[in-house]
């Protein structure tokens, strides 16, 4: 699978992660020896620093495969002025380095935005008499669930290894 694919194309996997093809791994953050794997290392080198292990290793012998579990993935700004806050992305390892190139991540946000109205524009708010209306702004209660995301479906994404 993938012959014309260089090493280091990631692709979506819509096959069990436990028959990810021959020369092709789940990218799940796995750190990996740079001897048995120097193609892969020559393409993504350090850009997936420390994603998923608090155990320290030698960056002269090892190396981190991306982990997109839970990611959408978005192709880098590269200049074009798609992605306004930019500034704010960082390393997967949470590193406060500026990191705005293959690797970094970028936390979620909801666009800010507001959802004001006027009660009684026109001044007329009571009843019978009473004050219990009043005129003047107000704010709609909060909606929404956890996260702001498209419509989206589950894959694995596999990078080719060799």
């Amino acid at each position: 699978m993938g012959a014309e694919l260089p090493v280091g194309s990631v692709v979506a996997w819509c096959g069990s992660k436990d028959r990810v093809p021959q020369g092709w791994y789940y990218c799940d953050g796995r750190v990996l020896e740079i001897a048995p794997h120097q193609a892969l290392f020559d393409a993504i080198g350090h850009s997936f620093r420390r994603s998923t292990t608090s155990r320290p290793f030698d960056e002269n012998k090892c190396f981190c495969l991306p982990d997109f579990r839970g990611y959408f993935l978005r192709g880098v700004d590269d200049g074009a002025g798609r992605d306004p806050d930019a500034g704010s992305r960082h390393g997967l390892d949470n590193s406060a380095d500026a990191n705005t190139g293959v690797g970094s991540v970028q936390e979620d946000q909801f666009r800010s935005h507001t959802h004001g109205y006027h009660m009684f524009p026109n001044g007329k708010g009571k009843i019978a008499g009473s004050p219990w209306w009043q005129q003047g702004k107000a704010q709609t209660d909060p909606a929404g669930g956890n996260e702001t995301r498209p419509i989206n479906a589950y894959v694995y994404y596999i990078v080719k290894a060799q």
